[in-house]
């Protein structure tokens, strides 16, 4: 039966995307930790689970898209919307909703602690930057120099006096 296929396939997405949230809340403490062998161990660990997550959500589309057909309609990428008015008998449609939640709120989690990692890094970037900067500032000039070596600095006086003035 497809709707025992899709909630299947959903189900996996919603593991995946639990366990890549766990990834994501131990990179942060690595992050907060400055341990940058363990972050790159941390991202080394979840490239086979964002495979994975690649996987399934081909095969949830796939799995939409077939039964979509198969129900006579002619949508090529379905959404999840128009796959449960096509598929979901109307009284099953209030579980479907909650899954389709739980999915939603389980990627937006994600996307914050992905985000959260984000800025961190970027943070500490900064961070290197600044203090670069203050062990090894660029030297200017506090002179009017030469803006360009072996040019002289155009001057206020041209050599010419206005005589009509």
């Amino acid at each position: 039966m497809p709707v025992d296929t899709m909630k299947g396939v959903i189900r996996q997405l919603i593991d995946i995307q639990a366990n890549l949230y766990e990834f994501a809340l131990k990179k942060t403490d690595a992050i907060k930790n400055g341990d940058i062998q363990e972050v790159g161990r941390l991202v080394e660990l979840e490239k086979p689970l964002v495979e994975e997550l690649r996987e399934a959500e081909r095969k949830r589309a796939e799995v939409a898209a077939q039964d979509v057909r198969n129900a006579g309609k002619d949508v090529k990428t379905p959404t999840f919307s128009e796959w449960e008015t096509s598929i979901v008998p109307a009284g099953e449609r209030p579980e479907w909703q909650a899954l389709f939640r739980e999915l939603a709120h389980s990627v937006f989690t994600l996307k914050q602690a992905n985000q959260l990692n984000q800025d961190l890094l970027r943070q500490s970037l900064q961070w290197i930057r600044l203090n670069i900067n203050l062990l090894y500032p660029q030297i200017t000039s506090v002179n009017y120099g030469n803006l360009k070596a072996g040019q002289a600095s155009p001057s206020v006086f041209s050599g010419r006096i206005d005589s009509r003035a």
